[in-house]
């Protein structure tokens, strides 16, 4: 299989060059109201537009990487701009044109932002994703590579053991753990597992969508099942991945937009419906879980029913300075923590890593005594609200983080850092599905939740941390490969033995 890099790249230049004009865009109007002091409604104005800038960039490069070469979906970059279109473009418009209760809500926030203080944020992240958008783009091969399949286990043998041994992982051993039904505490690498399944459906689109129809009808035999039960996760995120990760195998098999959007425009509308839904449900979590009751999978599905039959309105739910705050936009709005970070950073208050990154790395079986993880986004909200016993999590972008760990110095170092996984991965990822090597896509799987979340997060926790159970994966994988391969090699040799009569 041949990898396009000589289509893939265009791409991303064309998005680099946009993110530079971008960011230039916003320096210069930085410098410019700084001297002319500009009035709030054109701060305002030149934020909107350039954040509409970055959303439209980069979901030209989603849909560019899309084209270009599929495979890209089960890596990084089409996730990051997914992110970069979904976090650092649409996320901070709430600032400017959001609800009313919304911007009253914001306003009372400890993170709350002016217009000024946004041009800035706008900045920081438009410089940070051009920076990291310039290591991958030189860190990626520069020519088209062509490698041998080496399938060394078929397509279809992988898609039923991701389903079938993820079915069993999942639905009887790590969401029992979690909802509290069962006393097995799962260790945090079998977790990354619950997506396995996924995975294994996302195969089976695959297969079913070059028209296998055996495949077609395993698929619609069992994923209802699945996706029925991701929603008493009360999650999300769980449920657009069991939507979305099959689409995505899909379309990598018949690579038709219009048959995409079959998946997308159901996966948008229940994302909007789950808004509500979720909010009452949490809710009913919260009072059985304070009333020490357990919810098994029947409980949450009742609870679910009775929100759709009955109708409730999650008003009932939310204290009253939560009534009609927008909090499904503010949730994708970095640029309150992202400003409090650079505050810190001017006012003198400078960060440090807050753990040995061996914590990240070693895993707990090989470390014992391994210290407990401490969440830098605890200590950092705990700094800004001068309340060190908070519980509450904040992300505040690597860029953010990079600025108040080093100023701009560590705003390029962070993004260059971050650029170079993205590409490390990209190629790690491309070379293995080049050669059909299909039981990496877990690790694939943990690349793209990078890609999509990550950069929202701090660098010692997005990335630092993910890296050792990527590698592990890797390596696992590798070992497995190998075994397989002198498996095969020695039944080549029994059966030549045979042939010639020497066995």
């Amino acid at each position: 299989m041949t990898i396009n890099w000589q289509d893939i790249r265009p791409v991303l230049f064309a998005w680099m060059v946009a993110m530079t004009c971008i960011a230039a865009f916003f320096a210069f109007s930085t410098i410019g109201c700084g001297a002319a002091q500009c009035a709030t409604r054109t701060y305002e104005g030149i934020n909107l537009l350039g954040l509409g800038a970055i959303l439209i960039a980069s979901l030209l490069a989603v849909y560019g990487f899309m084209k270009a070469s599929p495979q890209l979906l089960f890596t990084p970059l089409v996730a990051y701009a997914g992110a970069c279109a979904l976090f650092y473009g649409f996320g901070p418009m709430s600032n400017f044109i959001a609800s009313d209760a919304t911007m009253a809500y914001q306003a009372q926030s400890v993170y709350a932002i002016s217009a000024e203080e946004s041009l800035r944020t706008n900045l920081l992240t438009s410089v940070g994703i051009a920076i990291s958008l310039l290591t991958v783009y030189f860190a990626l091969p520069q020519r088209n590579r062509t490698f041998p399949p080496m399938p060394k286990m078929a397509l279809g043998s992988v898609a039923i053991l991701f389903v079938s041994l993820g079915l069993v992982l999942k639905h009887l051993i790590i969401m029992p753990s979690v909802y509290g039904t069962s006393s097995f505490e799962v260790p945090g690498i079998l977790r990354n597992l619950r997506y396995l399944p996924d995975l294994g459906f996302a195969l089976m689109a695959m297969l079913a969508a070059k028209g296998d129809r055996r495949w077609t009808t395993a698929f619609w035999l069992i994923w209802p099942l699945h996706f029925l039960l991701a929603f008493p996760e009360f999650s999300k995120r769980s449920v657009m991945l069991t939507m979305l990760l099959p689409a995505i195998g899909a379309y990598i098999g018949h690579r038709s937009m219009r048959r995409l959007m079959f998946w997308v425009v159901p996966a948008i509308l229940i994302y909007t419906v789950l808004q509500n839904t979720n909010t009452i449900a949490r809710a009913e979590e919260q009072q059985a879980e304070n009333e020490f009751i357990v919810l098994g999978v029947s409980d949450r599905l009742s609870i679910l029913r009775d929100v759709i039959v009955e109708g409730d309105a999650a008003q009932g739910y939310l204290p009253p300075r939560l009534l009609g705050v927008q909090q499904w936009w503010l949730r994708l709005n970095f640029s309150g923590p992202q400003n409090a970070a650079m505050e810190l950073r001017d006012s003198g208050v400078e960060a440090g890593f807050t753990q040995n990154p061996l914590v990240y790395w070693v895993p707990r079986f090989l470390w014992p005594d391994k210290p407990p993880i401490i969440g830098p986004g605890e200590l950092f909200h705990g700094i800004v609200t001068q309340n060190p016993s908070t519980e509450t999590k904040i992300g505040i972008t690597v860029f953010a983080d990079g600025y108040w760990q080093f100023g701009w110095f560590g705003v390029a170092l962070f993004s260059a850092i971050m650029g170079l996984i993205f590409a490390v991965i990209t190629r790690m990822t491309m070379n293995q599905l080049s050669r059909h090597l299909y039981l990496y896509l877990p690790a694939a799987a943990l690349g793209i939740q990078m890609g999509a979340t990550s950069s929202g997060s701090f660098l010692q926790v997005g990335f630092l941390s993910a890296l050792s159970v990527y590698f592990g994966y890797c390596l696992v994988v590798y070992l497995i490969y190998g075994q397989l391969g002198q498996l095969r090699h020695r039944s080549r040799e029994r059966n030549r033995d045979i042939a010639y009569g020497t066995a």
